[in-house]
């Protein structure tokens, strides 16, 4: 396995990731948003299906960045959660 490393600069901006099923593109994913959680970068997650969102969830600690709910946050008032 070799290191990827995205510049913040850059990581501000459209990441188009491709790949072919099961070369790791929801883990360099599910990775680069845990690293923007704990450098305490704002951030949205978009996943129709809710697993990559799930898996996520999981490996927050209950205290830890990313931990709130922003769907139930009075400041996200006019974000709808779909289900």
């Amino acid at each position: 396995m070799q290191p990827v490393n995205v510049a913040a600069e850059d990581r501000m901006r459209h990441t188009f990731i491709l790949g072919q099923t099961g070369t790791g593109k929801s883990t360099l994913m599910e990775s680069m948003i845990l690293q923007d959680m704990r450098a305490g970068r704002g951030l949205a997650v978009i996943d129709p299906h809710g697993e990559m969102v799930d898996s996520i969830l999981g490996r927050i600690p209950p205290d830890g960045p990313g931990a709130r709910d922003p769907v139930h946050s009075p400041a996200m008032s006019g974000l709808a959660k779909r289900e």
